[in-house]
């Protein structure tokens, strides 16, 4: 208390009736410590002490709002106990004479309130501050009970390595997903740039939306995030605050999770399942409404607080609200994929390297790309538990039989046609001019091509794209003569998605017959007759135009998915190269 007053320049908490002093900052244990003691501490003359009104969950903000109008209405001088310093509504704020801020407590406070209890004349604690100020006034009981400075010290470490995050690994341990790694490290030393004043806390990117199917290892690069920095985990989902009740019980359970983090700053706040909190236009539900309302005005909240990294979760990017992950809520997007080969190599190197060596584990790799890390983890426990079954050590029978159990191999002929597949996206996207792609995988699990979005979508583009999807089943028409059922089948599929694409440049882009809108997520089947002919014409045009395309250059797919079925993986520059090369034999033929 004292620091905070010393730090606005404060000699006394007088302040006069109708205003406000705002004590922000405590967690609702300490306001409600404060609630009970500030009347105790004779700082006031007679008959003017100031009436004292603490922010609680309980009640809500709102609740907070009505309570400091009621004193103020009374004619009192008000001192608002609140979480943070937006807390107030803007007509309080506008009564606010002096607002303090609670420091976090650090190895000077501590030192002074030892130096008193045992009337020492000099204490040093030699901590670090980010350590002790994540302690909880109940943690430091034991070294304020100490019976002498020595002690105290002690019981102080001893409760700081206790009181240390217990999270498991470090982004060490991620394989497979450059892109998030690389993102997350480059937090970590922005926060420390940050710690150290040379940064600015706005000029960190510090949201991230985990994008990918499930099993793909999205909560563990947050808690691996969180390891390798050093800084406290907060997670919660939808489901994990809904549970709490009615919508007032899971946004107080929300709003707990959120001060949570910021009390611990520097932190993470995840939140998982986010496609949980779906978009507030496709429901009447009050109740959802609210509560995506809710997460918007925390997310802010998280954003503006320093030392705050925001991350989220999803396994589906379409059924979240669009205000949720906007840009300035949540700044990158990362897709998280399936392990690609090298990081099937090297998560079988650490987790059963005393088994395999390098030349054992390259066998393999070709069977078990595609997975992800959960099942990967489920194959290693599996070979594990038949070694245990068998009374005997680990040997290589047990993990190629999990492998041939959990992720038979499809032979070769499968691959072959993956490789098809996979050729006929690329050279359709490359064709027809749209961004290069940034990566292909060919896999017994399947394949992707990942092609970027255009920066300015038109007619053209979107007629592009729409024949790209296609063309992995003309691909397969030409060169196998009989296609495959996997150009369909899920929500991402690739009739899927170009029927997505039909949709909504028919219906909400201005780009079909007819002008007024229509919101382009509408299922086809529940559209007017006359739009999904003009739908289905649109998507037998762009199949047409994947199929005479492809025709025209049959060499050149056949050259590119040989070259896919051979090297399987490609990224950044080698892509351009394949093409060209594919392209080259197609002339030399």
């Amino acid at each position: 208390m004292y620091r905070a007053m010393h730090d606005a320049g404060l000699e006394s908490l007088d302040v006069p009736a109708g205003f406000i002093l705002e004590i922000a900052g405590a967690t609702e244990p300490d306001r409600d410590r404060l609630f009970v003691l500030l009347p105790d501490m004779d700082l006031w003359p007679e008959n003017a002490e100031p009436a004292i009104v603490t922010e609680r969950s309980a009640g809500g903000r709102p609740g907070f709002h009505k309570m400091v109008d009621r004193r103020l209405l009374e004619g009192a001088a008000v001192i608002a106990l609140s979480a943070r310093r937006e807390s107030l509504a803007s007509e309080q704020s506008s009564l606010v004479l002096s607002a303090l801020t609670l420091p976090a407590v650090n190895s000077r406070m501590i030192a002074e309130v030892l130096r008193q209890i045992h009337a020492a004349s000099h204490v040093e604690v030699s901590l670090k501050d980010r350590e002790i100020a994540k302690l909880s006034a109940t943690q430091l009981i034991p070294v304020f009970a100490a019976p002498d400075v020595k002690q105290a010290i002690e019981q102080l470490q001893l409760v700081l390595q206790t009181a240390r995050p217990k999270l498991h690994g470090s982004l060490d341990d991620v394989y497979g997903q450059p892109e998030a790694v690389s993102a997350m490290r480059q937090v970590i030393v922005d926060i420390e740039e940050w710690q150290a004043g040379r940064l600015d806390w706005q000029e960190v990117t510090k949201s991230f939306l985990l994008l990918g199917p499930p099993g793909t290892g999205k909560t563990l690069i947050a808690t691996a995030f969180a390891g390798s920095a050093g800084v406290g985990f907060v997670k919660t989902s939808y489901s994990d605050c809904q549970k709490n009740g009615h919508q007032g019980d899971m946004l107080k359970a929300l709003n707990n999770a959120a001060e949570e983090a910021i009390l611990k700053a520097p932190a993470v706040f995840f939140v998982d399942e986010i496609d949980s909190f779906y978009n507030r236009d496709n429901s009447e539900n009050g109740y959802i409404i609210g509560v995506v309302n809710g997460l918007l005005t925390l997310i802010d909240e998280l954003s503006a607080t320093p030392g705050v990294i925001l991350i989220a979760a999803s396994n589906d990017r379409d059924r979240i609200d669009p205000a949720v992950v906007r840009p300035g809520r949540f700044d990158k997007h990362i897709f998280v994929r399936p392990l690609d080969r090298d990081g099937v190599r090297h998560f079988l190197l650490k987790e059963l390297g005393g088994v395999l060596d390098e030349s054992a584990t390259s066998g393999f790799v070709d069977q078990l790309a595609g997975a992800t890390g959960a099942q990967l983890t489920a194959l290693v426990r599996d070979a594990k538990t038949r070694a245990r079954a068998s009374r005997r050590p680990l040997d290589f029978s047990d993990i190629q039989a999990a492998a041939d159990v959990m992720l038979p191999t499809l032979g070769l002929d499968h691959v072959w046609r993956i490789a098809v597949h996979e050729a006929g996206h690329l050279l359709a996207g490359h064709l027809l001019g749209l961004p290069v792609a940034r990566q292909v995988r060919v896999t017994a699990r399947g394949g992707h091509v990942l092609i970027p979005e255009v920066a300015v979508e038109t007619k053209e583009t979107v007629e592009a794209r729409m024949s790209v999807q296609f063309a992995g089943f003309a691909a397969e028409c030409i060169l196998l003569e009989k296609p495959s059922f996997g150009a369909g089948g899920s929500m991402v599929s690739d009739i899927a998605q170009a029927t997505k694409l039909a949709i909504r440049s028919e219906v909400s882009h201005g780009l079909g017959k007819d002008i007024s809108w229509r919101d382009g997520r509408t299922p086809l089947d529940l559209l007017p007759k006359p739009i999904q002919r003009r739908v289905e014409a649109v998507l037998q045009n762009a199949r047409t135009a994947a199929f005479e395309l492809l025709q025209a250059n049959k060499p050149a797919l056949l050259a590119l998915a040989k070259i896919l079925e051979q090297r399987r993986e490609l990224d950044g520059a080698d892509i351009i190269d394949v093409l060209y090369e594919a392209m080259g034999r197609q002339h030399d033929n």
